[in-house]
């Protein structure tokens, strides 16, 4: 019995991990939106990005944007 409890406690902080790193990446998501061509980020004041602007949405391969 103690060691079901203690993979249940592994899988909740796995999920929790997880569903707060998806909720930082919505927040950032968010702000994907401001970004102006040849304008500097309004998060850091960077003039260019290494990710695409539009991200493909992996649950919807045919999908342009998420």
């Amino acid at each position: 019995m103690e060691l079901d409890c203690k993979a249940a406690t592994e899988q909740f902080d796995l999920r929790k991990d997880h569903l707060e790193k998806a909720k930082l990446i919505a927040q950032l998501a968010d702000h994907r939106h401001a970004l102006k061509s040849g304008e500097a980020c309004p998060l850091c004041g960077g003039l260019s990005t290494p990710t695409p602007m539009v991200q493909p949405n992996p649950e919807f391969p045919n999908s342009k944007a998420s």
